[in-house]
């Protein structure tokens, strides 16, 4: 545990698990097995689920990594699938559909993989001729991917699957089918954004979004409660604040903290290289060659006011540190009048991208 005061207001931060880089030699075949669709298959239940439990769990993750000749090449390329285990009277059933997304949909038509991922390039239409082809590689950038394959959303009475970048696909929560798809999500043409949103205690629905030039910006991003009654409320963002990037690169975040009364932005050491990027969307790279770590770098905290924007002054730094996952967030007060946010996240002394 580590504790920063600069002013009466301070901060303290817990990387509260210390987690270390997966071995090379163990197997995560499992992980990268296609799986199926189902519908309604009786689950084996250990145990006892109360008979007053009764629900949906929505759930979304990579699941297809072969298609055709070709492999996806990181685990957070896999096509979508939507999961749903629904309880009633302690019996559970489960259902899972692939997102048919229009990376899906082009890839199969295809069998192979055309449009790449995080960490698997993409490919010039393969009806093309040469000629063409080295001309589509060196004049077009490569084609964005909305395989929305991290997350689900719920705004109002609509379900998204959601991702690290800005489109999100709307689907149905009871048949798990495909609806429409929202395209850059936020008014800002973010490039990024947290595939961990939060919604807060009022019905606010907030998120992070990142925009690239010469000096990146980071967009705090909601949808207000009061149009989660909108046909399509992700089509409703707004930018409620935005601030600075404090280098010429810009912070990879994967979630984000929020306590009673601030939203806790994490700039890591581990951040997309913007010239890296912009040739690489270019060269037809995937994006995870855009990515530096910096290990001479501090982790640092912007803590930004979720009723007003406005964000502290104060810098509070700490240990360089990768995370992907915040934990929680909430505020304490001593009894000598000191205020604090503790925030509890996973981090490690390196990146563990590169290993997936």
């Amino acid at each position: 545990m580590f504790a920063i005061q600069r002013r009466p207001f301070f901060a303290v931060f817990r990387n509260f698990n210390k987690m270390s880089a997966p071995s090379k030699t163990k197997s995560y075949v499992k992980l990268l097995q296609k799986a199926e669709e189902r519908e309604n298959a009786e689950c084996v239940v250990t145990g006892c689920i109360p008979e007053w439990l009764n629900g949906d769990v929505l759930r979304n993750g990579p699941a297809e990594f072969d298609i055709g000749p070709d492999t996806f090449k990181h685990w957070f390329d896999g096509h979508a699938l939507l999961h749903k285990f629904s309880m009633f009277e302690g019996k559970v059933t489960y259902s899972s559909k692939f997102l048919r997304s229009g990376t899906y949909k082009t890839n199969h038509e295809n069998s192979r993989i055309i449009i790449g991922e995080f960490g698997t390039a993409s490919r010039p239409d393969p009806c093309k001729n040469m000629f063409s082809r080295f001309f589509t590689n060196f004049v077009e950038i490569a084609p964005r991917s909305d395989n929305a394959n991290v997350s689900v959303a719920q705004l109002g009475e609509a379900y998204y699957a959601i991702t690290d970048g800005p489109t999100a696909y709307g689907f149905d929560p009871e048949t798990l089918e495909t609806k429409n798809l929202i395209t850059d999500c936020g008014p800002a043409n973010m490039t990024v954004t947290a595939a961990h949103p939060h919604y807060d205690r009022n019905g606010d629905y907030l998120n992070l979004g990142t925009t690239f030039g010469r000096t990146p910006h980071y967009h705090v991003i909601k949808v207000p409660a009061a149009k989660m009654t909108s046909p399509d409320p992700m089509n409703e963002l707004e930018v409620f604040m935005k601030f600075p990037s404090t280098t010429s690169n810009a912070s990879y975040h994967h979630s984000f903290g929020l306590s009673e009364n601030w939203i806790i932005f994490h700039e890591q050491p581990f951040s997309f290289s913007t010239p890296k990027l912009l040739i690489g969307l270019k060269l037809w790279n995937p994006i995870l060659s855009s990515f530096y770590e910096d290990k001479t770098k501090q982790s640092l905290f912007h803590i930004i006011n979720k009723t007003t924007g406005e964000k502290i002054a104060t810098k509070y730094e700490a240990r360089g540190m990768f995370c992907f996952h915040h934990i929680n967030a909430y505020e304490t007060k001593e009894n000598d009048g000191k205020r604090f946010i503790v925030v509890d996240m996973c981090g490690s002394d390196r990146s563990l991208v590169w290993l997936l």
